[in-house]
This record gives C-alpha cells, structure tokens and sequence, in this order.
C-alpha cells in the first residue's frame, strides 16, 4: 500500500507551474526588439537562425494611461521574465538550501541545547544533593567538633586534676621517704641496743651457770641444794622473760612500719626488765 502523498500548499502550487512554463517555453535568449512607436515585438535569438518573433506588445492612443515608456517597459518585462524568473528560483532554491542547512544546523543546536538541558538538569540535582551532603556533613562536622572541645575541656581538666594528685602523690612520697629514713635510723638504733641486750644476757647466762656451779660446789645436798635450785629456775625463768621481751623488740623493731610498735615494743621491754629487776621500779 503506498503512502498517502501530502497535498501541495498553494505556494509550492505555484512554483511548480513556474518551473513547468519555464521548462516548455521557447528555448534561447529572449529580448524585446521596437518596431514602431507603439509597437514592441518579442523575439528569441537562437543558435544559428534567424529570430522569432513570440509576441508583440502595442497599444492605440486612444487607450487612457498608457504612454510609450509603459509600452516599452511592459516588452522588456515580457522579454526578461524567462531570464528573472529562473534568477528568483535560483534564488529562492538557494534560500531554501541555506534555509533547510540553517534548520539542519538550528535543529542541531536544538537537541544540543537539549542534551545539555538535561545534562543541566542531572548536574543540577547532582548539586542539590552535594549541597544537601555538604550540610550534613557540615552538621556532623560541627557536632564532632563540638564534641571534641568538649573532650579537650575534659581532658584538660582531668589533666590539671591529674596534676594536683601528682603534686599530692609527691609531697606524700617525699613524707613517707623522709620517714622511712627515720624508722631505718630508729631501727638500727634498736637494733643496735637489742644486740647490748643480747650480750648482756650472754654475760648473766655465764654468771649464772657459774653460780650454779658454785653453789652445788660448796652446798651439796638435798635441802640447801633444793632451796639454790629453785632460785636458779626462777633466774632461769626470768632469763627467759628477758629472751623473750628482747626477741619482741627484735622482731617488731626489723618491721617496717609506723613507729608507734618500736614505742611499744620499749615498753613491753622495759617492764619486762623492771619486773626481773633489771631496770629500777
């Protein structure tokens, strides 16, 4: 089934009947050629033969308006219409031509125009959600860096907390230092006297043993060795008074700790040593 033909506009009408007249019309070149005053005739040169005359154009002087100038101009029309009409068709296919390249070229920029539109539009919705990033970003940004403010006042804080406990922890090291130092000269001191203790027990231990060597030398026998034995155990158990308040100041004196105990270990030593009558009451 062939395709419906669109019907010709009334100007394409029109310039189809021009070029099918200037198709079929004596070929050559036209002219108008005067023959009288009011007479024009209009001829065709062709190649090699004689012209032909096509038409005359005339006129009578009793015609109203019509004068020998339009008579001549109206021959020349007729003369040069071949030649002006195949000139306004150039002419008019050339703006054509251009027109339809101009359209090309229009229609090309058009759908440019268009493909960038949208690439505008893409890039435009690109930039809003850039932009709508961009704040959010900005928003965690300033909260992260708010956060961290907060965190470096903190730590600053701790820091200057830190530092005051430091100063603290110091001046209690340098007490308790200077402390140490005085239980150790303390602690030697004791321990200086337990061992004058110590030979002194050694020296009454040999006195002792002395005496009761004597004693059951020169008083042999039941009664009067009875009464001898039991005043040696009673040396001996306050020998072993003094042994043991003596073992105490060592014991609690080589113990580092707070100086308070030594006070009590002299005590408990002194009595001990009043009691066995070592020490004056």
């Amino acid at each position: 089934m062939s395709e419906q033909q669109t019907p010709l506009t009334d100007r394409e009408k029109t310039i189809v009947e021009i070029r099918e007249a200037l198709e079929n019309v004596t070929p050559g070149d036209w002219y108008a050629q005067q023959r009288y005053a009011n007479l024009w005739s209009i001829e065709v040169k062709q190649d090699g033969r004689y012209p032909i005359t096509i038409a005359n154009v005339t006129t009578t002087l009793l015609e109203v308006g019509i004068h020998d100038e339009h008579i001549k101009y109206n021959a020349q029309l007729f003369a040069k219409a071949t030649k002006w009409l195949r000139f306004l068709l150039s002419e008019l296919e050339r703006l054509e031509r251009e027109y339809a390249e101009e359209r090309a070229a229009h229609n090309e920029h058009v759908t440019e125009l268009c493909e960038k539109e949208k690439e505008c539009r893409k890039l435009r919705k690109e930039l809003d959600l850039l932009q709508e990033l961009a704040v959010k970003v900005t928003v965690e940004r300033e909260k992260e860096r708010k956060s961290a403010q907060q965190e470096i006042e903190r730590l600053r804080i701790e820091k200057g907390e830190c530092q005051e406990h430091y100063s603290a922890m110091e001046s209690m090291w340098f007490k308790a230092h200077q402390e140490n130092e005085r239980l150790e000269q303390e602690r030697n001191m004791y321990k200086a006297s337990s061992e004058v203790f110590y030979e002194r027990l050694k020296i009454r231990d040999e006195l002792v043993e002395q005496l009761h060597a004597q004693i059951k030398y020169y008083f042999g026998g039941d009664g009067g060795l009875a009464k001898l034995q039991d005043g040696v155990n009673k040396l001996l158990q306050e020998r072993q008074k003094l042994i043991e308040g003596l073992l105490t100041i060592m014991d609690i004196a080589s113990e580092d700790g707070v100086h308070w105990k030594l006070d009590r270990c002299y005590t408990t030593a002194r009595d001990i040593l009043k009691e066995i009558g070592v020490l004056s009451k």
